[in-house]
């Protein structure tokens, strides 16, 4: 049995304490990742030439909107700190890369002393999707463990979010990578006709035909991270993570294997299983969209109940439609700074129904909800007129029918 608190003219128990980083931590986290920025680029500079450099940096922003745009879409029902896309976009492009270029380098190098093609091929389709899959992934899991220390109940990203905060992190390693082959492609030419030509075709196959590609290996890793935060069994726990990336390292392989097949091997490849993974991943996440609405709209009416938000908030807070609604109406009347705390309101409150959705107990478990409980409260003077002023969306909206709101005082 758990008894919620209740809400008083201010949130009972101490504020929490400030866990945004401080300048130096800042700083320090600044400067490394442009240093890993220089190094990396002037690497790449090195291998395509000036001009060449210039062409592949100019190009590859190109499908960056596109593949970012998509994960921030996703990114709606679950939404993450800016901050915290931005640098692992920033590890993606820049840490990972430069692991990665170094690492590879070393390792194809001694394998082709040994082995010859074969030993390139090898290298290829093994060492480089396990060296990539790992740098990549390193940012996503130490995400996950610096979140989850938080309280005694961990504090849960799930399968979305774990899944846009890998598929950003790949995006800015896509990105760097496409400075390096667009710029390789520009160098190689024989004359300008040539390198154009060999430039855009090379532009067609990796930002037309595959900008998700990266993305999608990288998501497994991501997905797998988050389904083992919802899981209950210790071992589903540990093992769903593992089989995440070992699947992202596998697919990567074949990628990769397909791709010194020629273009019938790559083309086979692209569609008779790089497409049906894509939908059918695209199909899990918004299944799990669909989950999280249902959960919001479930596990924060027991607060609302206990009047901590308005009775509707639960409805509205549960479905897309009335969080467009919310920030339409934030931004007409509060400007972007209303956006802004209606957003933070809108993560808070998904982190506190994931928080009641694990059933968790004991001390730390409710320290963590008061906190989020004062985080919520204290934005109230702008969210709760703008909330009051969205009307509550059919269910056809929420995605969701009719369920049974838990009590406050019932078990969770």
């Amino acid at each position: 049995m758990t008894t919620l608190p209740r809400a008083p003219g201010k949130p009972r128990g101490r504020a929490p304490r400030r866990r945004i980083p401080g300048w130096a931590r800042v700083l320090g986290v600044v400067l490394a990742l442009a240093g890993c920025a220089v190094t990396i680029l002037a690497l790449i500079e090195r291998q395509t030439g000036g001009t060449g450099f210039t062409v592949g940096l100019l190009l590859a922003v190109l499908p960056v909107p596109l593949v970012v745009g998509g994960f921030l879409w996703l990114d709606r029902t679950e939404p993450q700190p800016r901050r915290r896309l931005a640098f692992c976009f920033a590890w993606g492009a820049f840490a990972a890369t430069l692991m990665a270029l170094l690492a590879n380098s070393w390792t194809t190098s001694l394998l082709e002393q040994r082995n010859g093609a074969r030993g390139e091929m090898v290298g290829s389709s093994t060492l480089v999707p396990l060296v990539e899959e790992t740098a990549k992934g390193l940012v996503v899991l130490g995400l996950f463990l610096l979140t989850g220390r938080r309280g005694g109940a961990r504090r849960v990203v799930g399968p979305v979010g774990g899944l846009v905060l890998a598929g950003v992190t790949a995006a800015g390693f896509a990105f760097t990578e496409n400075v390096l082959y667009l710029g390789r492609a520009y160098a190689s030419g024989a004359h300008l006709m040539d390198a154009v030509q060999l430039t855009f075709g090379t532009l067609f196959v990796r930002a037309v035909l595959s900008p998700f590609a990266h993305p999608l290996f990288t998501c497994m890793t991501g997905l797998g991270l988050g389904l083992g935060t919802v899981a209950r069994r210790r071992v589903w726990q540990v093992l769903a993570p593992l089989l995440g990336w070992t699947g992202a390292m596998a697919l990567h392989g074949l990628w990769n294997a397909a791709a010194g097949g020629g273009m019938d091997g790559f083309l086979r490849m692209y569609s008779g299983l790089m497409v049906p993974i894509f939908l059918g991943m695209l199909t899990v996440v918004l299944l799990s969209r669909r989950r999280e609405l249902r959960l919001v709209v479930r596990h924060l009416a027991p607060y609302a109940g206990a009047g901590w938000m308005a009775g509707h908030e639960p409805a509205v807070l549960g479905s897309a439609v009335g969080r467009r609604a919310a920030m339409r109406a934030a931004r007409r009347g509060w400007g972007e700074a209303g956006a802004v705390a209606v957003r933070e309101y809108t993560r808070t409150a998904v982190e506190l129904a994931r928080l009641r959705a694990t059933g968790a107990q004991g001390a730390r478990f409710f320290e963590r909800e008061q906190e989020l409980l004062h985080r919520l409260w204290m934005r109230r003077a702008v969210v709760g007129p703008v909330l009051a002023a969205v009307p509550p969306p059919a269910e056809s909206d929420r995605g969701c029918g009719p369920r049974r709101p838990a009590a406050a005082g019932g078990t969770r």
